[in-house]
């Protein structure tokens, strides 16, 4: 009787064994997936506040700030514009280039007449 409730104990402690390993390396999977996805939204924002800075130095140029859908990497990346007297509103999405899940929005006014210098004559 006694061999019989050893053999019982190993076989609990084995299963309990693999159910561990089986939970940690579930954990483990799910968060490799987690970090994949938050680099990409990261790298989401990173596209959008880049064109974002880009936007705003062209419109303290004059260049105007057209309506544009263009991809970079796996993003695709649509800008739309609206034009005031000496401001714009400029909205960022950038979306997932195969499921066009948009990760990112950014919405900013850009004041473009206060920061162009004037040639000022001594």
């Amino acid at each position: 009787m006694a061999e019989n409730e050893i053999v019982k104990r190993k076989k609990s402690s084995n299963k309990l064994i693999a159910s561990l390993v089986i939970l940690i390396v579930f954990i483990l999977v799910g968060g490799f997936a987690y970090f994949q996805y938050m680099i990409f939204k990261i790298k989401a924002e990173g596209i959008a506040i880049g064109y974002e800075r880009a936007a705003a130095a062209a419109s303290q140029m004059g260049r105007p700030i057209p309506d544009s859908i263009f991809e970079e990497g796996n993003y695709r990346v649509e800008v739309k514009s609206s034009l005031g007297a000496n401001q714009s509103d400029i909205t960022i999405n950038v979306k997932d280039l195969y499921s066009n899940v948009t990760h990112y929005t950014l919405t900013r006014t850009i004041n473009a007449a206060a920061t162009v210098p004037e040639n000022k004559k001594p």
